[in-house]
């Protein structure tokens, strides 16, 4: 008895696995009729998605006949192990097959009638998919109502309206029985099928992307090689693998260019309707809008293959649907001869002056991917209230905004950029430079206000933000503007790979004399190799480097009044504009985005000079991390100049000298060090102490000359 169990339980196997996976395969619920005027009333479609090495060795079987519906999926997954299983959210739409029996129907999409799965009644032809017989799979299929059909029919797969996403964002890739080919009434050996089922196959996946710096080509970007260890040299360069792993830090000196690569395979099989890469940098970091993109395989891109839309802090990269077509033509969607398109995309990064010290810099790319593409938003121009333009951001539906959105917006002139900031939700407060007299003032979390605009112009403000659709409402009188975004649901979400990071050091001094009373009116230069730190100015002067320029030759104007003062009636007065000036240099050194070089003589113009100010305070930023001279080139009224002072640049201050607080009695730990002068012992030349020095030693030498002579006499 039990051997008969267990050969009828075999064959009602055998005949499950022979039936539900036929190329289009089509069941019926035990409902067929022998009467020849029968219809299909119904087609129902079931969506089933695999693994891609189950789709490729899943066997065809030919003897279709309709008797088996797929209840029969859960027997099938227990007796072989499968990962099929069908899915909601792809659209299929109804179509006139190529030997449909009216040549000038065929192609077309069937035109829908009282409802979106019935076809107008007499039947019309529509290039319009909106006007087609069609809708989106349910867990249990899409159902399209057939009755009135006769001929030749496909159900086709609309990638463009599907919302289909994986558990881990992929999108359908290679494919059986796609699209589905069906002649109505559809006929088995016992009769019409009066409700039919067609199981088109999938297997899913999505496109690979990493980031990293750029691995080193020719003599390009010396700089930034030079500063790299050796095992950082070895593990440069974007690599799948890497994708959420850790990538490295390294510091460099401000202005050097840093090499970005992006690499993004998208996946044999595959195809989409958007694939957008979105980069938004950190405001350490200057995009040098070098952007290129290459593809292999023999995907040649033109520029209409392609769009860009870029700014100080980074781009929109975004395929057309012409380059879209040209990756479809290699990976050949729904297919397994297809092949792998790789992207590769190269650009670069100067460091510019506004990094902060010890705080990592850094740009996130995005790419987002999938069916549905995106709709083109216009901004809306706005003017200014008072020289000011406010930001106000919202997001949909109280939709909470994870730690790694970047959002960058860009303001705009007309169509030029004018300038761009990139907040993210940590960024509550404080005031940013965005150079040319523009600044932005955050209020809160990415809202905040544009000052130093022009009355009466036209502005306009535009976003980029990765994973979310911006609206914009129309400006207000008071010049602010309101973005609201809403999480593109539509399609999986964005591919974000760990970042490479890039950070610049700093040092704070305390200038003091031995009894720790702190000093105004020194001046320092940084060494390192017997060489001095210069700013680099472009080879077309901006109108903020001229500022620096003035700027420090203030500062010098205040020093010297200081340090050549007859009396101290005057000093407090006189420290104040040595402070003030100061603070008036390091702000314009800011704003001028510096650069950096090494010089062999101090006595340049362009020589970093570093000055303490009235609390004897003063620093340098910008540096990698590393070993350096203090040297002194002019010592405070009545203290004698020190020899050079070594100090180490390094992350938090470690293995550094601090030894002082660079603000007094505030912290709880010391933050800086202290560069110690002596006040002058020796009499300086032109004093009365020369006049008496010089008398008594003209009366030694007298004494000596008299006591040689009585000798001599003696003698």
């Amino acid at each position: 008895m039990r051997t008969i169990k267990k050969i009828l339980s075999s064959m009602l196997a055998l005949a499950m696995l022979v039936g539900v996976f036929a190329p289009y395969t089509a069941f019926a619920e035990d409902l067929t009729s022998k009467d020849p005027n029968a219809v299909t009333k119904t087609v129902t479609l079931h969506k089933l998605v695999m693994s891609k090495q189950e789709l490729i060795e899943w066997p065809e079987t030919p003897s279709y006949d309709g008797t088996q519906d797929i209840s029969a999926l859960k027997n099938l997954n227990e007796l072989r192990g499968k990962t099929v299983k069908e899915v909601a959210g792809v659209y299929f739409a109804l179509k006139f097959a190529d030997d449909y029996a009216d040549a000038d129907k065929r192609g077309k999409y069937v035109k829908k009638g009282d409802d979106s799965l019935t076809p107008k009644m007499p039947l019309e032809a529509t290039d319009k998919i909106e006007e087609a017989v069609g809708g989106l799979t349910e867990n249990t299929g899409v159902v399209f109502k057939t009755e009135q059909l006769k001929g030749s029919f496909l159900i086709d797969e609309v990638s463009s309206k599907s919302t289909y996403k994986g558990e881990n964002g992929e999108s359908l890739a290679g494919s059986k029985a796609v699209p589905v080919k069906i002649t109505l009434p559809l006929v088995n050996k016992d009769g019409t099928v009066l409700n039919a089922h067609v199981y088109p196959k999938n297997t899913q996946d999505k496109p690979e992307i990493d980031k990293n710096f750029a691995k080193q080509e020719g003599s390009e970007y010396g700089d930034f090689y030079d500063n790299l260890k050796p095992d950082e040299k070895d593990a440069l360069g974007a690599d799948y693998a890497k994708y959420q792993l850790d990538k490295m830090e390294v510091s460099q000196t401000v202005g050097t260019k840093v090499p970005y690569e992006v690499k993004t395979k998208v996946k044999s099989g595959t195809e989409y309707g958007k694939l957008v890469w979105k980069d938004s940098m950190t405001n350490g970091l200057t995009f040098n809008q070098d952007l290129k993109i290459s593809a292999n395989n023999g995907v040649e891109l033109t520029q209409s293959d392609y769009k860009i839309t870029q700014d100080g802090r980074g781009f929109t990269l975004s395929l057309t649907k012409e380059g879209l077509d040209k990756v479809k033509a290699v990976t050949k969607p729904g297919k397994n001869d297809g092949n792998d398109v790789e992207f590769t995309l190269k650009y670069s990064a100067t460091l510019n002056g506004t990094a902060v010290v010890d705080v990592p810099e850094k740009n996130n790319i995005y790419l987002e991917y999938g069916h549905r593409p995106d709709n083109e938003i216009e901004e809306n121009p706005v003017k200014p209230k008072d020289g000011s333009l406010t930001v106000t951001k919202n997001w949909a539906d109280g939709q909470d905004v994870p730690d790694d959105v970047f959002v960058t917006y860009v303001l705009k002139k007309g169509n030029d950029v004018k300038s761009s900031v990139t907040l993210n939700k940590n960024m509550t407060s404080g005031t940013l430079d965005l150079g040319n007299g523009i600044k932005f003032e955050i209020t809160s979390a990415f809202s905040g206000k544009f000052t130093g605009l022009a009355e009466g112009d036209d502005w306009k403000i535009s976003e980029r933000v990765a994973g979310y659709t911006p609206s914009y409402t129309k400006p207000s009188d008071d010049g602010t503007v309101t973005i609201t975004n809403t999480k593109d649901n539509d399609n999986p979400p964005p591919l974000n790979p760990t970042e490479p990071k890039v950070v610049v050091g700093g040092k704070k001094f305390v200038k003091t004399d031995e009894a720790d009373v702190r000093l105004a009116g020194a001046k320092f230069v940084v060494k390192k190799d017997n060489k001095y730190l210069a700013s680099k100015s472009d080879a077309e002067k901006t109108s903020e480097q001229t500022a620096l320029e003035e700027a420090k030759t203030k500062l010098n104007e205040a020093v010297n009044k200081y340090n050549s003062r007859a009396d101290d009636n005057n000093k407090a007065n006189l420290e104040k504009e040595v402070t003030d000036a100061q603070k008036a240099y390091n702000d314009a050194f800011h704003k001028a985005s510096i650069k950096y070089e090494w010089i062999d003589s101090k006595d340049a113009d362009n020589v970093v000079v570093l000055v303490s100010n009235d609390k004897g305070q003063f620093e340098v930023s910008g540096l990698e991390y590393g070993d350096y001279l203090l040297e002194e080139i002019e010592a405070p009224k009545g203290f004698a100049k020190i020899t050079d002072i070594e100090f180490k640049v390094a992350k938090a201050g470690a293995e550094s000298i601090m030894n002082i607080k660079y603000t007094d009695g505030v912290g709880d730990s010391n933050d800086a060090q202290k560069v110690v002068n002596k006040k002058v012992t020796i009499p300086q030349t032109g004093g009365i102490g020369t006049i008496i020095f010089t008398v008594a030693g003209l009366a030694l030498m007298l004494g000596a000359a008299y006591a040689i002579k009585k000798n001599r006499e003696e003698a």
